[in-house]
């Protein structure tokens, strides 16, 4: 498993969290992790729509196509704690990570 902040990266800038949740998993250690506000989700999507808003589909498609990439590059990490929080089997997050990622787009890119 990874280490976690207990901040937010929101447009480029570590915000610190008011408040904490610790996880209860149905398998292994509690985690606790930094807690999101309204507030926070609003900053952020503030800064996303300004960001992709005028950004070409091409750029959209190559973007998504990174995010899933880095998706796959910690897939045992995610696999590990979605196991852990949900007590689904691995064979079943695996097959979940594959259709999210498998989505991104490919058309578009050159």
């Amino acid at each position: 498993m990874t280490d976690l902040t207990g901040r937010h990266l929101i447009d480029g800038n570590w915000i610190d969290a008011d408040s904490t949740f610790t996880s209860s998993p149905l398998t292994g250690p509690s985690l606790t992790v930094a807690e999101g506000t309204a507030a926070h989700v609003d900053q952020a999507a503030d800064a996303c729509f300004a960001t992709l808003g005028p950004m070409s589909a091409t750029r959209h498609a190559k973007l998504l196509r990174a995010i899933a990439v880095e998706i796959d590059r910690v897939a045992d990490v995610i696999t590990a704690h979605g196991t852990a929080e949900t007590g689904l089997p691995e064979a079943r997050l695996i097959g979940e990570r594959g259709r999210t990622t498998g989505h991104a787009p490919l058309s578009g890119l050159h």
